[in-house]
């Protein structure tokens, strides 16, 4: 083989591991795009996880304080009606309990999403929703008491 043969070889060696390393940096840029994309449908996930959590606790909170009312309201007991009417104000103070572990789920990984700047329903307004549920569990209970 020729010296001129021999430098042809290299350089077109030369180029094939040039075209090789720019191929092999596409491909990675590429992954990285596709990563970050899937990181951003994870943090989506995440805040749809924990809004469906939320939603869950004041879904339950309003479910005892129904069962509550109810069951103080309607099983009166002709013998020992307050036993029905306690019974009535322990569901609804279960109920404001869920309602108060609802904010405390959300507010714990409100601050991770907020950093990761996810798009997260602001704590103020989640914290009139859940005020305005404990004004009505109180209203609740003073209809059972009948005060």
């Amino acid at each position: 083989m020729s010296d001129d043969d021999r430098m042809t070889s290299e350089a077109g060696e030369a180029n094939d591991a040039e075209e090789l390393a720019e191929q092999r940096t596409e491909w990675a840029k590429e992954r990285t795009e596709e990563a970050e994309e899937r990181t951003d449908w994870a943090q989506e996930r995440t805040l749809l996880a924990e809004e469906r959590t939320f939603s869950a606790w004041v879904r339950t909170g309003i479910t005892a304080i129904a069962a509550g009312v109810g069951i103080a309201k309607l099983l009166t007991s002709a013998a020992w009606p307050w036993i029905t009417r306690a019974i009535g104000v322990i569901f609804v103070l279960a109920g404001m309990g869920a309602y108060l572990v609802a904010f405390w789920r959300y507010r714990q990984q409100y601050a991770p999403m907020k950093a990761e700047r996810v798009d997260v329903i602001p704590l103020w307004a989640l914290g009139l929703i859940i005020l305005a549920l404990l004004i009505t569990a109180v209203l609740a209970v003073l209809l059972i008491l009948e005060l």
